[in-house]
C-alpha cells in the first residue's frame, strides 16, 4: 500500500504483534491509529527516522521500549506495557508551528526522561508512568523544553511526588512562560507554575 497515507484500525482486535518492517511497504502514511486492537510485543522501529503526524498505539499489550527513530506531532502510546527511558527523536520535517503532544501514561517506563530536544513539545502526560527506582535527587534526570504548557504528572505514589520536583525543577526556569499543572496532589505544587 505504498499511497496509503490515513490507516485507522483502532478498536478491531487483532491480537498479534506489530510485524517487523510494517513501516516500510507505507512510506508516505502520515496517521496511524492502532489503538485498542490487542496488539503484543515491542513497537518495531523503522529502518529510518520515521515521523507521522499522528501515531496511536494505546490501550494494547505494547512491550519493549521507545523506537529511537519514531516520532509524530501526535504520540500517543498509554496505557500499555513500554518501559526503558523516555526519549524521542526531533520531529521531522522540523516545524516552527509544530506542536507536539506525548502521551506515554499508564506504562512502566524508567528514567532519564530527555525532552528537552523536542522545542515545540507543548503537552506531556506521564501520568501513572512507572519511574519505579528512579534517583530524583540528580537534576539531569528530567530535561524538558521550555515550550511544555500542559503537563500531568498525576499518580498517587511517593514516586511521582519526586517526579513532580524534578520536572518543576526542569521547566522552571526564565524563558517557561505559563503552564497547566496536573498533579493529582496539592494545588500548592502548581503554583510556581502558573
Amino acid at each position: 500500500m505504498p499511497l496509503l497515507v490515513y490507516f485507522n484500525h483502532a478498536n478491531n482486535p487483532v491480537s498479534s504483534a506489530i510485524p517487523a518492517g510494517w513501516w516500510e511497504g507505507m512510506p508516505v502514511l502520515q496517521r496511524l491509529d492502532l489503538s485498542a486492537c490487542g496488539l503484543t510485543g515491542p513497537i518495531p522501529a523503522p529502518a529510518s527516522l520515521r515521523s507521522f503526524k499522528q501515531l496511536a498505539l494505546s490501550d494494547n499489550q505494547l512491550s519493549g521500549s521507545l523506537p529511537a527513530n519514531l516520532t509524530a506531532l501526535t504520540y500517543n502510546v498509554a496505557r500499555n506495557q513500554l518501559s526503558g527511558p523516555v526519549w524521542l527523536p526531533p520531529y521531522h520535517p522540523a516545524a516552527e508551528d509544530a506542536h507536539i503532544f506525548v502521551d506515554l501514561s499508564h506504562n512502566q517506563l524508567s528514567c532519564p526522561i530527555r525532552l528537552a530536544h523536542l522545542t515545540t513539545l507543548r503537552r506531556l502526560v506521564l501520568q501513572n508512568g512507572g519511574f519505579d527506582g528512579c534517583d530524583f535527587n540528580d537534576p539531569t534526570l528530567v530535561q524538558l523544553p521550555s515550550s511544555v504548557t500542559t503537563l500531568d504528572v498525576s499518580d498517587s505514589c511517593a514516586q511521582a511526588r519526586r517526579l513532580i520536583i524534578a520536572v518543576l525543577a526542569s521547566l522552571l526556569r526564565p524563558s517557561f512562560a505559563r503552564c497547566t499543572c496536573y498533579f493529582g496532589v496539592s494545588l500548592s505544587v502548581c503554583a510556581p507554575c502558573v
